[in-house]
């Protein structure tokens, strides 16, 4: 009997499933630190292959790659810049957009 692995994207704020993503015979799920993306990967050599997705269920990323054993995401070191000056660029980066 084959098993299914089923991936669930679920809205904790409106109690409902946004998608439901199948990765056959995966071996490991990790979320990445701002819990905007999902990566996905089976690891048994011979038959690697590993998945990015985003928060909703949308698949971003797929790659196989040959002897791949393990998936970390690499933290993000904090910020050296004030509180202050992200907001500064984030809206100069806004703005910029739009013209």
């Amino acid at each position: 009997m084959a098993i299914e692995e089923q991936l669930e994207f679920y809205n904790f704020d409106d109690l409902e499933t946004m998608a439901t993503k199948e990765h056959s015979m995966v071996t490991d799920v990790r979320r990445d630190p701002t819990g905007r993306y999902v990566a996905t990967a089976l690891t048994v050599h011979g038959r690697e292959s590993n998945q990015i997705w985003s928060f909703t269920g949308k698949q971003i990323y797929k790659v196989t790659k040959k002897q791949f054993s393990q998936f970390e995401w690499r933290p993000r070191p904090p910020s050296l810049l004030t509180l202050a000056k992200e907001e500064e660029i984030s809206m100069n980066d806004c703005c910029s957009s739009n013209e």
